[in-house]
């Protein structure tokens, strides 16, 4: 039997391939030698210049990553956030500002942003969330390829994504925000 392209099988297989690929890359952050080594250039990079946080729409995440961080730092550092979802001037979801209160941080005020090519030259450590947001980060940028980090590098320990809690219950966000939380203070 022979398979044409376009069919429902070689989609499925195709489908399949991917997703054997995403197991094995998840995996292989799993191993020690490669989450200390993401680890040491995470904890690096935390040390210098701009840093940007980046989710896919910017408004849970990586906005309260931001003001948590700038609340951390003062204004001696430039902290940003922007997402990948093509539109600005999205508020946080009201889950999302109940949940970052909990830690004293306000997303009342934020309005989304797209990450610009600008952002991407100014900022010397973008951390991201999830793999998603890395791919997406280097498919739209890919000149930001030595400065991309996952933000649970921050950490040996722990999960190394933080997953978006869009859409969930309100457990979601205080576990999402509980986590971002633990590795900015302990960075």
């Amino acid at each position: 039997m022979r398979i044409e392209r376009g069919t429902r099988v070689s989609r499925a297989l195709q489908i399949g391939r991917e997703a054997l690929g995403a197991w094995r890359r998840r995996l292989w952050l799993r191993l020690p030698p490669v989450r200390r080594r993401l680890t040491r250039r995470a904890q690096h990079a935390w040390g210098e210049g701009t840093i940007a946080f980046v989710c896919f729409g910017n408004i849970c995440r990586s906005p309260f990553a931001e003001r948590l961080a700038s609340q951390r730092l003062g204004s001696a550092r430039r902290v940003a956030s922007a997402g990948h979802f093509p539109e600005e001037g999205r508020r946080s979801p009201e889950p999302a500002v109940a949940a970052a209160e909990r830690f004293g941080v306000d997303l009342r005020p934020h309005r989304s942003r797209v990450l610009s090519d600008e952002l991407v030259e100014e900022a010397t450590a973008i951390f991201v969330f999830d793999q998603q947001n890395y791919h997406a980060v280097l498919r739209e940028h890919p000149r930001a390829k030595g400065s991309v980090h996952f933000i649970g590098a921050l950490s040996e320990k722990g999960p190394l994504f933080v997953p978006d809690p869009f859409g969930g219950p309100a457990e979601a966000y205080r576990l999402a925000y509980r986590r971002i939380s633990d590795l900015i203070v302990s960075s």
